[in-house]
């Protein structure tokens, strides 16, 4: 019987380790930014505040230009991720990356800045997601081709590292479900194809404040599979392409992020496979 899905290529799992890799790296030594400045009107400085960064009253901020410090000042007011800072040196200017002084007197950042020491910790968020997936296969090597579509969950965990004031690396471990079924020529209660695979994912994020979107790729690795239309030993590994766009809703000192999700399947023969999903979850700064 024909193939309908091939394994994956060598170099398409290499590929995947290495970005995994470049990842990890990325959280490791990726620099932290806590914001930037929105507007300046005498000695008091409006800031925007990114997702993961908490800022209180009486914190001390530095306006940064590069790594050099151009002005410091004390926050007064929060709301929302937004910030108002009373200057009490130097010269800021609209999108000046801000960046956080600790209780030891360091600057929250991923790179020093003169003397002060380096802290890493802020701007990136950690959490958990469960996300609702609306599945569909086409099977086209057929005439005529046969139509599949069902729905099934994935629950995921993921960090992220901000590595540009409006970029952030996302990786993700994931559990995800993929059940479809046609009543289509098949006898029994229908055709039926379900997969449940364990993943890892890497996902770019660009923000807007609280507003994103993103690119991902993702490695799904099946655990258990059936199917009374597609032979189960051709059903193997598989690559997908995402296309993200989500808001991160401020809660407290966490967030609530609502994700949207359309991914497509890589490296198919005869079939075509996608994802839609809404997911809603919980993170917090670490």
């Amino acid at each position: 019987m024909k193939k309908y899905i091939l394994p994956l290529l060598k170099v398409k799992l290499l590929k995947l380790k290495l970005l995994l890799l470049l990842g990890m790296g990325l959280l490791i030594y990726g620099p932290a930014r806590a914001g930037k400045v929105l507007q300046v009107q005498g000695r008091v400085v409006t800031m925007e505040i990114y997702p993961g960064e908490v800022l209180k009253p009486g914190d001390i901020v530095f306006t940064m230009e590069g790594e050099s410090k151009k002005s410091y000042g004390k926050v007064t007011q929060v709301q929302g991720n937004k910030a108002i800072m009373n200057l009490v040196k130097g010269n800021p200017q609209v999108k000046q990356i801000t960046l956080k002084r600790d209780v030891n007197g360091a600057v929250t950042s991923g790179k020093s800045t003169g003397n002060s020491k380096v802290a890493g910790t802020g701007g990136n968020l950690m959490g958990v997601i469960g996300a609702f997936t609306s599945d569909s296969l086409t099977i086209k090597s057929v005439s005529p081709s046969i139509s599949l579509s069902g729905s099934s969950n994935e629950v995921s965990f993921f960090m992220d590292r901000r590595v540009h004031p409006q970029l952030q690396l996302r990786l993700m471990g994931l559990y995800k479900m993929f059940n479809v079924k046609s009543s289509e020529i098949c006898s029994d209660g229908g055709c039926k194809v379900s997969v449940n695979y364990l993943g890892a994912k890497a996902v770019a994020i660009y923000s807007f404040g609280l507003p994103f979107v993103g690119l991902g790729f993702e490695y799904l690795y099946p655990m258990s599979k059936s199917s009374n239309i597609l032979p189960t030993g051709n059903i193997s590994s598989a690559n997908t392409y995402s296309l993200e766009a989500g808001y991160n809703f401020k809660i407290n000192k966490g967030y609530v992020p609502v994700w949207f999700t359309y991914s497509s399947f890589l490296g198919l023969t005869g079939v075509d496979a996608s994802s839609l999903r809404l997911g809603v979850g919980y993170a917090w700064p670490h």
